[in-house]
């Protein structure tokens, strides 16, 4: 009888050992390198791209499996190598720098002061669950704010879904990656159109030069009304006294 529940016992101990060493598999999302949009900066100036707000849904390591909009299941097995909401700011920090839509790119709130921050809001980010049918969804709102004086100067809503292998979290994660590409192609080319409104930081005019300074000639058909004593009176033959 001992010798049954020492073996009994091992066969136990066997069984959670093998049940504790399930591995794990880890996945990430990836990211293109993107061809640069302009020679130079379209948006001048520095933008910090900050860490996105998540749904608490979406918080975990864990891949959310969605079988209903009221039930879902967090994959054991299968998890983020990173959190969602970090990667997925540092991949919009990458494009954003590569394709040079930007002067600069960081994440970090710096001694620097940015002039613009780009936020957001991960709404989605999944697999879904259709019985026999498999969906990669992801959906994200993206902010570019003015930082001197925090106006929102740019929005958009990003909410697509994939087919993908049923059961097959690799895919599922390269179809997801697909998506991020998609959206940041359609953020990249939406900027790009501010370059008129937002472009050029705010420049500080000089003072109206005195009599006898400046080196830009008067233009005497401006609407502009100016002093007789701030216009530069010229030589005989059009020259500059």
């Amino acid at each position: 009888m001992r010798r049954l529940f020492i073996a009994l016992a091992l066969v136990g101990a066997a069984g959670c050992l093998s049940a504790r060493t399930t591995p794990r598999s880890y996945y990430v999302l990836h990211g293109e390198t993107r061809e640069p949009v302009a020679d130079e900066a379209l948006l001048k100036g520095l933008v910090r791209v900050r860490t996105l707000d998540t749904d608490a849904v979406y918080e975990k390591f864990q891949i959310v499996v969605r079988q209903s909009p009221y039930q879902l299941r967090y994959s054991e097995t299968n998890v983020w190598a990173v959190k969602p909401d970090e990667l997925m700011a540092d991949l919009v920090a990458q494009a954003m720098d590569t394709s040079r839509v930007f002067s600069a790119v960081t994440r970090e709130l710096a001694d620097n002061r940015p002039d613009f921050t780009l936020s957001g809001k991960l709404h989605a980010i999944e697999v879904y669950d259709s019985e026999d049918v498999w969906f990669a969804h992801l959906r994200v709102s993206m902010y570019l704010t003015r930082f001197r004086d925090g106006e929102r100067i740019w929005a958009m809503d990003f909410d697509e879904r994939k087919r993908i292998v049923t059961g097959d979290f690799g895919h599922a994660a390269r179809a997801i990656s697909e998506l991020l590409q998609t959206m940041l192609t359609q953020a990249i080319g939406e900027l790009a159109g501010l370059k008129e409104a937002v472009g050029a930081p705010v420049e500080v005019l000089p003072e109206p030069a005195g009599p006898g300074e400046g080196d830009e000639p008067v233009d005497e058909d401006a609407p502009v009304i100016i002093p007789d004593a701030t216009l530069r009176k010229k030589k005989p033959g059009g020259g500059d006294p």
